[in-house]
């Protein structure tokens, strides 16, 4: 029979499999949800390695978390905007200001005070990348840009989602 803290963790190990898709997304594809899911994982796992729990899966829920928030994190830095934000996906609201344009000092104060989206050491400039556009299949993500500058034109489209996306998540 199963302990009390071994079924916990079965649960958890069971949602980071159901609602994160192998690409990084999760099933809720509005973008606030998303940061609050990736906060609360977060708190999760250090709560993980901080506990005396003592549990044979513990060590497998532990590399789960961190994998799928690894996932996580690099799509969101992946669909950033010029910006430094997310793109408006449901209630997600766009964030930048209207003036960036206008003169260096609007655009780096408004790049140094950015903070970053889920509080998981996400760097405030993302710097060039080796990409400029990037797929995200199963969470129906796609990003066109020209750079990784301020001003680089950027496309961000979102497709309908696979039919049955909890059984391309967990395989049954």
């Amino acid at each position: 029979m199963l302990t009390f803290q071994e079924n916990v963790l079965n649960s958890f190990y069971n949602l980071l499999n159901s609602s994160i898709f192998s690409d990084g997304g999760l099933i809720e594809a509005s973008f606030n949800y998303n940061i609050g899911t990736a906060i609360q994982i977060n708190d999760i796992l250090d709560s993980l390695n901080t506990s005396p729990i003592k549990s044979s899966n513990i060590g497998e829920v532990q590399t789960l978390s961190n994998n799928k928030l690894l996932l996580n994190t690099r799509m969101m830095e992946s669909l950033r905007t010029p910006f430094s934000g997310l793109p408006v996906v449901g209630s997600y609201p766009h964030d930048a200001p209207y003036d960036i344009w206008t003169s260096s000092t609007i655009r780096n104060n408004w790049f140094n005070d950015k903070i970053n989206f889920t509080k998981i050491d996400i760097p405030k400039n993302i710097g060039n990348k080796d990409y400029t556009s990037i797929a995200f299949p199963y969470s129906a993500y796609y990003v066109q840009r020209k750079n990784w500058g301020w001003d680089s034109p950027y496309l961000f489209l979102i497709n309908s989602r696979p039919i049955n996306v909890v059984r391309i998540v967990t395989g049954k």
